[in-house]
């Protein structure tokens, strides 16, 4: 620990949203995003790279086949027991799209998350306050069990 009580960070970019974050050398396991959304969203678009990947297949083809088949004998079965509102006006969601992305992108303050750089830097994982040490190959380039030891 350095520069009264505040540890080094290693600043980092998140891999989905380009917000800067810092992470302490005992809390360092690779992060490539800021946070649960962005890693949940950058998952979300890998999945469905991976799916269309695989219905490109021959075995996809046939998986999305047996799929649509079951799917269509369960429609058969079901009976319908009434009908829907004839006065339905449209979507019922309160936000838009745009609003929702929007909100995501914006902090409480209406900075845009993109363009600010933290002021009092801490910790992503720990929240130990900090300041940004310039980036070194030894961070990242040895990977660590969760007690901080070398892998082999």
């Amino acid at each position: 620990m350095a520069k009264s009580g505040r540890v080094p960070l290693l600043p980092r970019e998140c891999g989905w949203c380009s917000t800067v974050f810092g992470v302490c050398r005992p809390c360092f396991r690779g992060q490539l995003y800021c946070g649960k959304r962005c890693r949940a969203q950058a998952r979300t678009v890998g999945h469905r790279i991976a799916n269309r990947k695989h219905q490109r297949t021959l075995e996809g083809r046939e998986d999305h086949r047996d799929r649509q088949r079951e799917l269509r004998k369960r429609q058969k079965e079901k009976a319908v027991t009434d009908q829907s509102c004839e006065d339905e006006t449209g979507p019922r969601s309160l936000a838009t799209t745009e609003e929702r992305q929007r909100g995501h992108d914006q902090t409480d303050s209406g900075e845009t998350i993109r363009d600010k750089y933290p002021e009092k830097p801490f910790c992503l994982v720990c929240r130990s306050p900090g300041f940004f040490l310039e980036p070194r190959e030894g961070w990242h380039a040895q990977r660590r069990n969760r007690c901080g030891s070398p892998l082999q």
